[in-house]
């Protein structure tokens, strides 16, 4: 198979993109995959838990916090909390 260009995934169906990541996952050798994820997810949240902690001093009501807490649960990438929603 030879190397697409962005073009090319982009014209991919959703169903030729899966079946593309999984025969690339199933190439890829088990011991080196796992220690680079390992590393990848460390990186992630160490960015995650210290954007979490500028945001400390920062107020919301609790609605705020339980819509941030489904959104973040629904897949939403990042959400910010604004003064206007504090206590």
């Amino acid at each position: 198979m030879s190397i697409l260009n962005q073009h090319q995934i982009a014209s991919l169906t959703l169903q030729e993109k899966i079946s593309l990541i999984d025969e690339l996952w199933a190439s890829l050798d088990c011991s080196e995959v796992g220690t680079t994820l390992d590393r990848a997810y460390d990186r992630v949240l160490e960015s995650r838990l210290a954007a979490c902690d500028q945001e400390l001093d920062v107020l919301i009501t609790l609605d705020r916090a339980s819509q941030q807490l489904r959104a973040m649960l629904k897949g939403t990438s990042t959400f910010v909390a604004s003064v206007s929603g504090a206590a």
